[in-house]
């Protein structure tokens, strides 16, 4: 039958058409014994006559066929092509189980399974697909939406830790369960391919170190795993293939030097079909750098790679990779292998290169009409990018086992549950146990549950100072460590002891030698000070000292350096240094940015912080710039939400709320509390924030029951958590007696009051501005004069007064404020002589602070026509017409003609002038 691709859409259908991308569907159907199920019929390619299938299959271009046929058809077939290495996997599908088909399972290792119904093979497949997507990527760079090929000058982090992956493992002895961890995980993931089984037994009993070659090029049940743990990063799996890898990669390196011995350039070749989005990302990043992901199999035949170029298809492209590679040059910086000796296919000329090869697009032409040419040269580049990071690495591994190593890697990459199962199994191993208790205290702290970090952390001390003999040089670790969950949980005083007991105990080691631990105590010790928030000059100083010695010990792309420069960034913010601030925070930005993958979590943290500090600069527009950058990351982070992606969203809902947008506000403030509810307990600071959040654009909106309703819910928690009040419920308390104000119940907003100042006496005077006290006090004055209670009123305008003066020693429009007020309830008790002092007081700051009078003319004016009439009551008529003629002046200058002030001046001065007579 005539052969046709076709296309169908996925969002109804099981398979999805992106997803085939790279992926040869092809069904045999020898005789037409079966029908294809038709959710198959619009992708696979249809062949009956068994030759021409097997043609296009050994042709094509693509490295990964999927083969769907009968157990009669496959039987026929099987022996022709199975050892293809492009034919990745076998379905059998017939309508009626099959007996030949546990003949075929234990002879072709490639079958999947032998499904009778539609949807278990169809299920399998997608599987089986995205296995297969995940692992075909060779190249990759760095893409703002998706990760492609490996762009080492934006996403080396990647790069570094499979370089140390492979520095772990090559360099340091395997374990004596490293074979069985292998052997396990492939007897569990071929559990129901007997072939497999065999193959994986044989393998169990012969496989020698020198056979690590033979062995990855001939069977695909070792390069198909290992590989798809390579590309999927798939660090567990990796850690179970440690000890092939290490043969793998040794014998990569002993082939080498024959190639370094008798070559001094080759020039190899590789051939495949890409997509033309892909190959497009390609043209686009001539003159970068790309790397490898896994093992780069290539042909020193150009004939041989063009044959897997195949030919272009329908949004497909066929591209020939020539790889200059001047091995004079590179040494042993770029390694590679001729393996055509231990390959079951020798007349390919296979030449493999080991784990982090690094790539120059040099240019990309058009090599004959239907392909394309793309010149890449083999450069030491990454490696040079790599090596002072993986040479600190080695040395910080000093003491520890492999395994032990790799664990704490899996941490350093933010993986911290399959770290901390793997510390987990290690005790099981008997390795040594203090460093594993201080791995797993370590997670705990990163995770925040510090009572177990604390408790894994102690013992691991104790082991240490326990041991014969003593292992007191590794134990100040562990005391860094304890004194790093001290300073989280708050327990300033401690973390202090646990750092000075960690510097006096390296004194007595090494004298006034230091090294990168003590940078890091003496950054740790500025960490305690900038958090109890006294003195930020003497946190910046120890920041400082840190960064002297780290600059030192450690190379310059380090990620404790940036986490220095984080930290000496915050002091200058607390400093109201912004400048300083943002020149620390893009110092530390541009190390992260170097080493770790650009979607982390450090990452959005500090552009978060960015963000901060341009909206103290009151330049929103980039702050916001900043905050949508880092809830990017955050989002991809934590797909299903994070503490982390809250604060961010706060952050969003607090320039929304500064710009006025206060419906956009109250939409990020949501979202965050949202969020909050589903990781964070009821009773929790956050949630309180959150809700206060709320309500405060609740009240911009003049949503008073709305408003009400979350400032007390706010205030629940808050009581729970502090039960002498924090800075917090201030706002809340003293919100709601806004609200009760507002309402008229001039009572219940006197109690909020009186509520509010109790919280403020409880707290810290440094913890509460002068000024916020002074509003309190000066709404209780008007709440009271509202109830009629002038004597009281009057009480609390003379506090008012008196806070304001400590807040505003040179004077400010709010004490003005104050002034008028404690001068109009004198002057409604009939104290004129104290009503005219404070009014001459208000008078005399209104001029101070401006001079030029017009923007306050109107408060000028009333000031005026109340001392007008106090010498209208004391029968000082003269005088009273002249504060009433500029009492008439300052109203004509700040309202409308004709208005009701103006009315009453003129009223006044008609009276005055009629008296006088």
């Amino acid at each position: 039958m005539d052969e046709e691709v076709h296309s169908i859409s996925i969002d109804e259908k099981p398979l999805q058409l992106s997803s085939m991308e790279g992926i040869l569907l092809i069904w045999f159907n020898l005789n037409d014994e079966i029908m294809i199920p038709e959710e198959l019929d619009s992708y696979a390619i249809v062949y009956s006559n068994q030759q021409k299938c097997i043609d296009h299959i050994a042709s094509s271009g693509y490295e990964t066929i999927f083969l769907i046929s009968s157990s009669l058809s496959a039987g026929s077939i099987l022996s022709h092509i199975h050892e293809m290495r492009q034919l990745d996997s076998v379905f059998l599908f017939s309508n009626v189980s099959e007996i030949s088909s546990e003949q075929l399972f234990d002879k072709y290792s490639k079958i999947i399974g032998n499904f009778s119904q539609p949807n278990l093979l169809i299920e399998s497949i997608k599987e089986n697909v995205t296995l297969a997507n995940k692992q075909s990527e060779t190249f990759k760079f760095y893409d703002q939406n998706q990760k492609s090929t490996r762009d080492l000058s934006k996403e080396s982090a990647t790069f570094l830790w499979l370089k140390l992956f492979r520095d772990i493992f090559v360099e340091k002895p395997s374990d004596k369960n490293a074979k069985k961890d292998m052997i396990g995980k492939l007897k569990q993931y071929y559990h129901n391919n007997n072939k497999q089984l065999k193959l994986i037994d044989e393998f169990d009993q012969n496989y020698k170190a020198k056979d690590a070659l033979r062995w990855y090029t001939g069977q695909p049940f070792i390069y198909k795993q290992l590989n798809r743990a390579l590309r999927t990063e798939d660090i567990e799996q990796l850690h179970a293939f440690r000890f092939f890898v290490a043969d793998l990669c040794s014998s990569i390196t002993k082939e080498h030097q024959f190639i370094k011995e008798f070559i001094d350039n080759i020039t190899l070749y590789r051939g495949l079909i890409m997509s033309i989005t892909e190959f497009e990302k390609l043209k686009n990043n001539v003159g970068k750098l790309i790397s490898t992901n896994g093992y780069l199999s290539t042909s020193r035949s150009r004939d041989v790679a063009k044959i897997f170029a195949g030919k272009p298809e329908d949004n497909k492209q066929c591209v020939l990779f020539e790889i200059e590679c001047n091995v004079d040059e590179l040494q042993d910086a770029i390694v590679f292998a001729d393996i055509t000796r231990f390959s079951k296919h020798p007349a390919e000329q296979e030449v493999l290169f080991d784990l982090g090869a690094t790539f120059e697009i040099l240019r990309i032409t058009k090599d004959e009409p239907n392909c394309w040419l793309v010149y890449l040269k083999a450069t030491d580049t990454g490696e040079k990018i790599s090596q002072e990071y993986i040479q600190s690495n080695r040395r910080e591994m000093c003491g520890e086992s492999s395994a032990i190593a790799f664990a704490g890697l899996l941490a350093q990459m933010g993986d911290y549950k399959k770290s901390l199962h793997f510390y987990e199994q290690l005790l099981q191993n008997h390795e040594d146990e203090a460093w594993i208790f201080n791995g797993i205290g370590m997670i705990y702290w990163n995770r925040r549950n510090f009572d177990k970090a604390i408790h894994n952390l102690t013992h691991a001390y104790r082991l240490m100072i326990n041991a014969e003999p003593q292992r007191v040089e590794e134990s100040t670790v562990i005391l860094t460590n304890l004194g790093n969950v001290f300073t989280a949980k708050g327990e300033y005083d401690k973390a202090i002891l646990h750092f000075l007991e960690a510097l006096m105990n390296r004194r007595r080691l090494f004298g006034d030698e230091l090294f990168n631990l003590d940078g890091d105590i003496m950054c740790n010790v500025g960490n305690v000070y900038f958090l109890e928030g006294k003195d930020y000059d003497l946190s910046l100083k120890y920041y400082m000292k840190a960064l002297n010695i780290q600059e030192t010990c450690y190379p310059s792309n380090h990620i404790i350096i940036a986490n220095t420069f984080h930290n000496i960034a915050n002091c200058y913010s607390k400093k109201n240094d912004y400048d300083q601030s943002l020149k620390y925070f893009n110092n530390s930005l541009a190390i992260l940015k170097q080493v770790l993958p650009p979607e982390h979590v450090m990452l959005g943290a500090t552009l978060a912080n960015i963000g901060n500090v341009y909206c103290e600069m009151k330049k929103m527009d980039e702050s916001l710039c900043y905050f949508t950058e880092s809830l990017r990351i955050y989002d991809k982070v934590y797909p299903n939400g994070h503490p982390d992606v809250s604060i961010c969203l706060t952050n969003i809902g607090h320039f929304y709320r500064t710009k006025g947008d206060y419906s956009q506000a109250l939409q990020y403030f949501e979202k965050a509390l949202d969020i909050n509810e589903v990781f964070l307990p009821v009773i929790h600071s956050d949630i309180a924030g959150n809700l206060t959040n709320i309500a405060n654009v609740l009240a911009d909106q003049n949503k008073q029951e709305e408003t009400f309703i979350y400032r007390l819910l706010s205030l629940i928690i808050e009581g729970k958590l502090y039960p002498n009040g924090n800075i917090t419920m201030i706002k809340n308390l003293d919100g709601i007696a806004e609200i009760y104000f507002e309402k008229q119940e001039y009572a219940r907003a006197i109690a909020y009051h009186l509520r509010t100042l109790i919280v403020i006496k409880c707290l810290r005077d440094e913890q509460v501005d002068p000024t916020t006290t002074a509003n309190i006090l000066f709404n209780m004055a008007m709440a009271f004069m509202m109830k009629g209670e002038i004597d009281l009123s009057l009480a609390y305008h003379i506090r008012a007064l008196h806070q304001r003066n400590i807040a505003f020693p040179d004077g400010h429009i709010s004490v003005c404020t104050s002034l008028t007020h404690t001068a109009n309830l004198y002057h409604l008790k009939n104290q004129h002589i104290l009503a005219l002092q404070y009014y001459e007081k208000a008078l005399l700051m209104y001029q101070k602070l401006f001079p030029n009078i017009h923007p306050v003319n109107y408060s000028i004016g009333e000031i005026f026509f109340n001392i007008s009439n106090i010498y209208k009551i004391t029968n000082n008529l003269n005088l009273a017409l002249q504060y009433a003629d500029k009492a008439l002046n300052a109203f004509r200058s700040s309202t409308v003609p004709g208005s009701s002030a103006q009315v009453a001046a003129e009223q006044n001065i008609a009276e005055l002038k009629e008296l006088i007579k």
